[in-house]
């Protein structure tokens, strides 16, 4: 940056005070900075992009003859931009502009809309869970609350008060982010630092109002409770809107599962070979899943398999029964492939977040429903389990028909594309679309109705 010749405070452009404003308030955090159709980065963010990022770095006249780094990214490809940062362990800010330029002569007002970090990233591997935690410690036990954002999943399980056990099991769920508090111990942050890939992010925030109390209705725990006030409160935080599409905590302290300590998972190869792979271990031999949320939900239990000799004795009891009903089995299979990622579609929708695209996977997951209903009922009189499942799938009829009507099959994946409905579902919506693309046609007929109106022959529009 070029220096003030009086050794004064450099006067930045309203632009720039805006960025560094903006920036002040997110402290290490990438600030994409949204400029028309590009996203900007400023001094050390466009130093450390342009490296990230292999961006041309640039400078941007900053006010009074001074200069500062820059570089930029197009709009419609930040993501992927940001996924690179996150997969390096960074965390993004998007700051958008949230009035429209054209109705305003000053500068336009921006804030930001969205944190990425690598515990709130949507831009996931179907197969696996993308684990966020919050740790409350006492002087025995560590009480540890890990939810999925992308799926409103949140979990608490308590175990001993060591950095060793803490370590082995961020390392065995894959936690991808863990909140902690200010006053934290420095020595455990720097201990889990140093033997793992997790991002350390800060919260105090574990107030508690009574719109939560139904999260935490599987909690009695003081300190189950402020574990999961601090995770709630971090994700809403960094995902800036409400998360009520999240279920309640599930107490897992309350199931009966057995305990692999992550040395044990590793040497036995149970989800990822020695290498790191998922070629020839246990996943990989048993994974004939069909659906995103089969794949997750297997190798969680594999992770954790139930002590319970009751869930034992049913899981057995369903596995001879497929085994015996060879067509039947393949015939659910043959629908379960017409299911989408219905847990990850429904949380998109839930903040608000979803595209047409999205929608055309609902509607197709709720409408093979019918056929996996029909296919269980077949099946019902054999087990009780599957008439237990049988009597959870709903009838969707309703909204797969509003959504037949309404979205066209041909819808873009971005929303500003348009075409996402379908002509007749909307009149007002039809004639706004046709202002737009047939123009000329509808001037003509404006010229023609003003003539037969004002009887002016020669009249022009």
């Amino acid at each position: 940056m070029k220096k003030n010749p009086e050794n004064k405070e450099p006067t930045y452009t309203p632009m720039v005070e805006q960025y560094l404003q903006m920036k002040k308030s997110y402290g290490d955090i990438i600030l994409f900075f949204r400029l028309g159709d590009f996203y900007e980065m400023f001094l050390e963010d466009a130093e450390l992009c342009s490296k990230e990022l292999q961006l041309f770095l640039t400078k941007k006249a900053a006010g009074n003859g001074t200069f500062i780094p820059m570089c930029g990214i197009p709009h419609h490809a930040y993501l992927s931009y940001a996924q690179k940062l996150i997969d390096r362990g960074y965390k993004v800010a998007i700051c958008e502009q949230v009035e429209d330029p054209k109705l305003t002569k000053k500068l336009v007002k921006r804030d930001v809309v969205q944190i990425i970090t690598p515990g709130a990233n949507l831009d996931l591997n179907s197969s696996e869970h993308n684990y966020i935690a919050s740790l409350s410690l006492d002087v025995r036990q560590a009480f540890l609350c890990y939810g999925d954002i992308s799926t409103g999943e949140m979990k608490m399980l308590s175990l001993e008060n060591s950095r060793e056990k803490i370590l082995e099991k961020i390392l065995s769920l894959e936690i991808k982010e863990l909140v902690l508090a200010t006053n934290t111990d420095a020595s455990l942050i720097m201990y889990l630092k140093e033997n793992s890939t997790v991002c350390i992010s800060y919260s105090n925030d574990t107030s508690y109002s009574i719109e939560l109390e139904p999260l935490f209705v599987n909690l009695n725990d003081p300190r189950q409770i402020d574990a999961a006030l601090r995770l709630f409160h971090y994700m809403t935080d960094v995902e800036k809107r409400e998360l009520s599409y999240f279920k309640p905590v599930l107490n897992l302290m309350e199931k009966k599962s057995m305990k692999i300590d992550y040395s044990a998972q590793s040497n036995m190869e149970l989800v990822k070979s020695l290498d790191g792979k998922t070629f020839g271990t246990l996943f990989w031999l048993l994974n004939k899943t069909e659906t995103p949320m089969g794949t997750r939900y297997l190798k969680e239990q594999i992770l954790n398999p139930s002590a319970s000799l009751t869930e034992v004795e049913r899981r057995l009891d369903l596995t001879e029964l497929f085994v015996n009903h060879f067509l039947d089995r393949e015939t659910l299979r043959d629908d379960l492939k017409g299911i989408f990622d219905m847990e990850r579609l429904i949380c998109r929708m839930g903040y608000e977040n979803c595209n047409g695209l999205d929608l055309l996977q609902l509607k197709k997951s709720l409408q093979a429903i019918p056929k996996i209903r029909g296919d269980l009922e077949r099946l019902c009189p054999l087990s009780s389990a599957l008439q237990e499942l049988y009597l959870r799938l709903g009838d969707y009829t309703d909204l797969v028909n509003l959504l037949e009507s309404a979205i066209s099959e041909n819808c873009p994946i971005t929303i500003t594309e348009g075409e996402i409905f379908k002509r007749g579902y909307n009149a007002d919506l039809d004639e706004l679309i046709s202002l737009t693309t047939d123009a000329k046609e509808w001037i003509s007929n404006l010229e023609i109705q003003e003539k037969e109106r004002t009887g002016i022959h020669n009249l022009r529009v």
